[in-house]
């Protein structure tokens, strides 16, 4: 696992800014021209409780975990870049809750920590972050630059991540269930694939994109699924009738 210190090296890295000491904050813009406040800042110790929070976890094929929190990149064949407004769904009955959005900032620490330049010189995310300052720079004396460092991070890597939080705690293949049971409530709804992300390649090089549907579902799922029918249905990207009960489980279950 790369030291806070290398982290840090790589965020300047992916940003084009110089190196900083362990101890100082990263500025990406610094600026106040007019009144407004341009400067883009990741604050140190912010980036230090997260990278803390990071280290206390486990990692397993792109799968970032404890007892209580479950978080993985996901493919979708269409999803808005949101910030902000990914709303929880609650499962109150197993005390479960399920998110769809952008990704935590360890979860970014997580894919900074596996990120190798030598292998990925002219990856996609250092154009995002590029393509990212340049767009503020544009803006600078006519709006604030208002970014936490999620909302940075997020934009860079440009990932959708599912996210399970547990209030009582399950493990590892429970939080898989529950995701699998995601997935496939998810394709159902709204018809699009979804599949999880084991290979930090494919984060850096495949886009999303397509055209608009909805591309939200509005609860949580209740029920675990047959994992050769969700790779099924995420080929084949249709809805699966008359199944039955070698589908699903009841997740409680």
């Amino acid at each position: 696992m790369k030291t806070f210190i290398e982290i840090k090296e790589t965020i300047c890295k992916l940003f084009h800014v110089n190196t900083v000491d362990e101890a100082d904050d990263i500025v990406l813009i610094e600026s106040n021209d007019e009144g407004h406040n341009n400067s883009l800042i990741i604050k140190n110790d912010e980036l230090k409780l997260a990278y803390d929070a990071y280290s206390a976890m486990k990692v397993e094929q792109l799968q970032l975990f404890s007892s209580s929190y479950f978080e993985v990149a996901v493919l979708i064949e269409w999803f808005p870049q949101r910030s902000g407004d990914d709303k929880w769904l609650e499962d109150d009955t197993n005390k479960i809750a399920y998110q769809l959005g952008n990704p935590s900032t360890e979860y970014c620490i997580m894919m900074m920590d596996y990120l190798n330049f030598e292998t990925f010189p002219k990856n996609r995310v250092s154009r995002n972050a590029a393509f990212f300052l340049s767009r503020l720079r544009n803006r600078i004396g006519h709006v604030d630059v208002n970014f936490d460092l999620t909302s940075i991070l997020s934009r860079v890597f440009r990932v959708q991540t599912l996210r399970i939080k547990s209030e009582t705690g399950c493990p590892i293949a429970s939080f898989r269930n529950y995701a699998r049971a995601y997935e496939y409530l998810y394709m159902y709804k709204t018809r699009w694939s979804l599949v999880e992300v084991s290979e930090l390649e494919n984060i850096l090089i495949d886009e999303s994109g397509g055209i608009a549907r909805s591309s939200e579902i509005d609860e949580p799922p209740r029920r675990i699924v047959n994992s050769e029918i969700l790779e099924y249905y995420t080929v084949e990207r249709r809805i699966l009738s008359g199944a039955g009960d070698t589908v699903f489980e009841d997740i409680a279950a």
